[in-house]
């Protein structure tokens, strides 16, 4: 067995109110059969490039998700006769290729990439599906990484918390603890997408998270569902935290050898991490 590591990105539909896997199942083929990359950048761009359905009871969906480099056939010069050139580009060819296994969780719409160092990054992932959204009419849906709960911890023990600035957008969740339930249930009632609450302690005083179920509730949904910042003091020095510095790195020791074995496990410990 060896360590393997992965990047978790949470993908809400903003028309699912409850939990319908049937729906990602739907949505995540109907994107891998239009075979269309979308750009991430001047010249790179992405692509879900196979699409395999398991026999896991859990619907989990692999395979490899691609980023090459776009190459225009104009403006090309020749260092033999220091002239310039036109070439013709083979059509819906192109090279350096990097790709890396994704791992799709229709039941907790997580789509989970392996993080290697030849692979794919995280930000070339978080790119494709933000331009995805907008080249798709429908579903609605949102992008997000889960955050290291080391970060939050970070702020909740901290000796003074000065400043607090949470964002959340809309969540589909539905697990959490009573403030997280109490903020989520809130933000589906009242029709909200996105809540962003600034926080300022008294003066000579530290805000006191626990004591607010909003702010507490507020804070864990961020973890999956947006991104805090928050101006602390740890022995006597003052220091800013942002957590969207800090993505989740799941770490998995298993083996390739029974793939079916490895890609349940995975599904059990994204699970497991999502439920604490």
């Amino acid at each position: 067995e060896k360590e393997f590591q992965f990047y978790i990105i949470n993908i809400p539909i903003k028309t699912n109110k409850e939990s319908n896997p049937e729906l990602y199942e739907k949505f995540f083929k109907s994107v891998f059969d239009r075979k269309k990359y979308m750009k991430i950048g001047k010249d790179r761009a992405a692509i879900i490039r196979t699409y395999n359905k398991s026999d896991s009871k859990h619907g989990i969906i692999y395979g490899y998700f691609s980023t090459f480099t776009k190459i225009d056939g104009k403006h090309w010069i020749n260092l033999d006769n220091m002239e310039k050139e036109s070439h013709e580009i083979p059509k819906n060819k192109f090279p350096n290729l990097r790709e890396s296994y994704y791992f799709f969780f229709p039941k907790i719409h997580r789509f989970v990439v392996m993080k290697t160092s030849n692979g794919v990054s995280l930000k070339s992932v978080l790119a494709y599906f933000h331009e995805l959204k907008k080249d798709l009419k429908e579903p609605d849906f949102e992008v997000f990484y889960e955050l290291s709960k080391n970060s939050f911890n970070e702020i909740l023990n901290a000796d003074i918390i000065n400043s607090l600035c949470i964002e959340v957008s809309y969540s589909n969740a539905g697990i959490g603890n009573d403030a997280f339930r109490f903020v989520d249930k809130d933000m589906k009632d009242s029709k909200t997408q996105k809540i962003k609450i600034e926080a300022k302690a008294e003066k000579g005083n530290s805000i006191d998270i626990k004591e607010s179920k909003i702010l507490e509730g507020t804070l864990k949904l961020a973890e999956s569902y947006g991104n805090a910042t928050a101006s602390v003091t740890v022995n006597r020095r003052r220091k800013t935290i942002k957590t969207e510095n800090y993505p989740f790195i799941l770490r998995m020791k298993s083996s390739l050898a029974d793939f079916a074995r490895f890609y349940n496990k995975l599904f059990s410990e994204t699970k497991d991490y999502l439920d604490k």
